[in-house]
């Protein structure tokens, strides 16, 4: 994996000014021998009119609708967001606050460099296409142009997007050289990166725990603790309980905003399932056992998240670890799903006050768990065979007694 240090980053210079250039590596549905798509034609038409793009989008957080994430856990152990999304400005950014910087947070290692192909119809022109949810052409374009304006002058390149309302890649070309392309499109990757930063999750990378032991486990669990005289009537809410049918443990968080975007989710998850993940189980099943329950944070008292934790039923050998942290690095370098810890925590979310807020108008800000822990700290769920992963949509109309819509599933 190469190094998101940014003072080990390639050296370039444009005219009087120093730039790092980072990996980047763009999703592509349909890519040539070289990593890239082929140019069948030559993009010779006018850029899009800059007053085609309202500005409102470019102070927008890109949320998406119909999008419910009380029922999956974001805390920052799951790969989740842990504060909320970066504030919009009043104003997008200026040309020099995006370019040439590298975001501050949540920086991604990528394996690949977009290529950088002659003209078929030109051999004097070298371009590349920059394939991006069009939500982000806007932030290209950037307030009255100046973005857009900026790259052109500072890589001598031409930048076309597509009109508003179109889709298709953002074409970059130059008769100065390869170079300068590639410049060019570094930079662009850049503003995208950040924002990325801004737009809400709309997918999470999960594996079902939801068998039929397990989830008769979880309502004996359920009734246990609401029949418990010394816990606390708040602390027992109907509301603040997983349903059954939706236990999972959570690998990552991601937003997925086109259909290139899931297209290239499912398509690293495929490939690491193939490549690393059956290869390190070895034609072993992947055993894992609910035992015991903790929370995330320091009062018991006060807590916003009881989950039940994952025992590695393989033995020493933290198989489900290594899958885990296998599937998320392998995710992460797609800079599509953030990687913000080492290792992924294995756990199964149990009772959460943001279930409660979706649920019912009964919303108590944190659980008192204290007479839980006392009386069911061990118990035990059962054992489950992990034989799926999910790429999970976050969406609020689906069923009780449903798992979460699945963009794509790969057996192990």
């Amino acid at each position: 994996m190469m190094t998101s240090d940014p003072m080990s980053w390639e050296m370039y210079w444009v005219e009087d000014r120093c730039y790092r250039r980072p990996p980047t590596v763009w999703p592509s549905t349909s890519r040539n021998e070289n990593g890239w798509r082929d140019h069948q034609q030559q993009m010779d038409e006018e850029p899009a009119a800059v007053d085609q793009y309202d500005d409102d989008l470019l102070d927008c957080q890109y949320t998406s609708a119909n999008v419910d994430k009380a029922d999956i856990e974001t805390d920052t152990a799951t790969g989740g967001r842990s504060s909320p999304p970066l504030p919009s400005t009043q104003h997008p950014p200026g040309f020099e606050s995006q370019i040439g910087k590298a975001p501050e947070k949540n920086t991604t290692d990528y394996d690949e460099i977009v290529s950088v192909v002659r003209d078929p119809n030109n051999p004097k022109i070298w371009k590349a296409e920059v394939s991006i949810p069009s939500m982000f052409f806007a932030r290209v374009i950037g307030k009255g142009g100046t973005t857009k304006k900026g790259l052109e002058a500072d890589s001598n390149c031409r930048v076309v997007i597509p009109g508003h309302g179109q889709t298709g890649p953002i074409v970059v070309s130059s008769s100065s050289g390869p170079e300068n392309v590639r410049q060019c499109v570094t930079r662009i990757g850049l503003i995208i990166s950040s924002a990325r930063e801004r737009a809400d999750y709309t997918h999470f990378l999960s594996i079902p725990l939801n068998s039929r032991t397990i989830k008769e486990a979880f309502v004996r669990f359920k009734q246990a603790v609401q029949n418990c005289d010394d816990i606390p009537d708040a602390s027992k809410n109907e509301a603040l309980f997983q349903y059954p049918s939706r236990l999972h443990f959570t690998i990552g968080m991601m937003a997925l905003l086109d259909e290139i975007d899931r297209e290239l989710t499912k398509s690293a998850l495929v490939n690491c399932i193939e490549t690393v993940i059956r290869p390190m189980l070895a034609g072993e099943k992947l055993r894992v056992r609910l035992r015991g329950i903790e929370y995330m944070n320091d009062d018991p008292s006060a807590v916003d998240v009881l989950y039940a934790k994952i025992v590695d039923s393989n033995g020493p050998s933290k198989l489900l670890q290594k899958v885990a942290d296998s599937i998320a690095d392998t995710l992460a370098q797609t800079g599509l799903m953030p990687r913000r810890k080492d290792t992924v925590k294995l756990h199964v979310t149990l009772m959460n006050t943001k279930f409660s807020r979706s649920k019912s108008s009964t919303q108590p800000n944190t659980i008192d768990i204290r007479k839980i822990l006392e009386n069911f700290r061990d118990f035990d769920f059962g054992e489950a065979v992990v034989e799926q992963v999910h790429v999970s949509q976050l969406h609020a109309n689906i069923s009780s007694s449903d798992y979460f819509p699945s963009t794509a599933t790969v057996s192990l």
